[in-house]
């Protein structure tokens, strides 16, 4: 009995040295060297759950991060682990069926409906010049399915067009008629954990940028530290829902889709032609 009351009481003194450690690293930071826009802005929230947030323009990528001495690890999370997820829902304000193509822009991606031997691009070979949203609108009931695979992680020889890949089946079901098709470009791009270091100067190095500390965990904003809380919830969780946003008269408005299930996955040998479905290219 002795025995355990001395280990019951080491063991909140151990979690209290743990999380004394961690005060020195958690916080707001701000890459240092960065344009004047505000596409440029990255920040970085390292909180005391161990769990990081990088916040950009446009996006966000999260996971969970762990100190060893004076180095950092930031270790992104893998829950969605696959090529290509997709949300759909009932859009009464449509009369055609709206399939709109996000996270294709770095990745060039092949679609077909239903039988269609060959695939075809979602845009014209090196896009340059993007416009969002990228939506295609078809005649509802016109299709049953779509075919969708990824150049990621795939050799081919030049000037071939066949590829071999994940191909996912997704089904067009006639009760939606809004869908929304996702590239993961995440793992598409196969992101790395990454490690970092803290200098004497109190500047963290990370992956040949550096991060200046703009304030304590404690210091920041309760709407900054509310909102990472929430999105970190769901870290080791595939979402079974997603938000998406768009100009509603003037307004931006933001509503939630349902995943919906792929129908197949199948490794398998596919032909491609040039006939994009979008055309992003500027003139230099």
């Amino acid at each position: 009995m002795k025995r355990i009351a001395i280990l019951l009481i080491l063991i909140p003194i151990v979690l209290i040295s743990v999380a004394q450690g961690n005060d020195k690293y958690t916080g707001v930071y701000s890459q240092k060297k960065r344009g004047g826009d505000m596409l440029s802005f990255l920040f970085l929230y390292l909180t005391p759950e161990n769990t990081y947030a990088f916040a950009f323009f446009g996006g966000m990528e999260m996971g969970k991060w762990k100190a060893v001495d004076e180095y950092i690890i930031l270790e992104p999370d893998n829950a969605m682990d696959e090529y290509f997820y997709v949300y759909a829902r009932h859009n009464p304000g449509l009369k055609d069926t709206s399939v709109q193509f996000d996270g294709f822009t770095n990745i060039k991606g092949l679609y077909a409906f239903d039988d269609e031997v060959m695939m075809h691009p979602v845009f014209n070979d090196n896009p340059n010049c993007f416009n969002y949203p990228y939506t295609a609108h078809l005649k509802k009931g016109n299709h049953k399915a779509i075919h969708l695979t990824s150049f990621a992680g795939v050799w081919r020889s030049p000037g071939s067009d066949t590829i071999t890949a994940p191909v996912y089946t997704y089904p067009l079901d006639e009760m939606y008629n809004d869908f929304k098709i996702v590239l993961n470009e995440r793992k598409a791009m196969d992101v790395k954990p990454m490690l970092g270091v803290f200098g004497e100067d109190g500047m963290l190095r990370l992956d040949k940028s550096e991060f200046v500390k703009n304030s304590s965990w404690e210091e920041a904003k309760e709407e900054d530290k509310n909102a990472i809380a929430i999105l970190t919830a769901s870290l080791g969780k595939a979402p079974q829902s997603r938000e998406f946003g768009e100009d509603v008269a003037g307004e931006w408005t933001k509503t939630e889709y349902p995943a919906i299930p792929y129908s197949k996955k199948e490794m398998r040998t596919v032909i491609f032609d040039k006939n994009y479905l979008f055309e992003a290219r500027c003139e230099e």
